[in-house]
């Protein structure tokens, strides 16, 4: 056994790493009330929280792959750090919708003839109720469309540039194997 055979399995151990997550999940959307064990027996608290696990187990060994990669090219163990504290701040990119709302949020528009501004919620009877909101137009919570579309340019201008600089940006003389 040679001494890098450990690298081989380094990114399926940082996928394992995080599969903690369903115990979280099952304690913090679990009723009150409820033990665990029949929380893990509830199949709708059970199957959202392993397909999250899967998704979240998925990525974070896409990671260790790249983390792995990154710590052959360059034999640094801080870039490796960096890349991982960057990643938890900055969190998984989102691709769709509009930037500066969750899914679900409610859409604040601009009726500009009164400038009301006013919230658009469905009802059960599918009806739409327009309620004021503010005549504060700080206090609106939308961001622009600009800003969504600027987000989705720098997000693919982003991706392209990773797939471009990889190689060149990662090489390094102190490279611990040549790949």
């Amino acid at each position: 056994m040679d001494k890098w055979s450990i690298l081989k399995y380094a990114p399926l151990h940082f996928g394992i790493a995080h599969i903690h997550h369903l115990n979280e999940f099952l304690l913090t959307h679990k009723r009150s009330n409820q033990s665990y064990i029949s929380a893990l027996f509830t199949p709708q608290l059970i199957l959202p929280g392993i397909a999250r696990s899967l998704f979240q187990f998925g990525y974070t060994t896409l990671f260790g792959v790249f983390v792995t990669f990154v710590f052959l090219r360059t034999g640094n163990l801080y870039s490796c750090i960096l890349a991982h504290s960057f990643c938890n701040w900055m969190g998984l990119p989102r691709f769709w919708g509009r930037v500066g709302q969750y899914v679900g949020e409610e859409v604040v528009q601009i009726n500009h003839e009164s400038m009301q501004h006013t919230r658009h919620d469905q009802t059960k009877e599918g009806l739409t109720d327009t309620t004021p909101i503010s005549e504060n137009p700080s206090q609106i919570r939308g961001l622009s469309i600009h800003w969504s579309a600027a987000y989705y340019i720098l997000l693919f201008a982003g991706a392209w540039g990773f797939y471009k600089l990889l190689f060149p940006l990662t090489y390094s003389k102190h490279s611990l194997m040549n790949i």
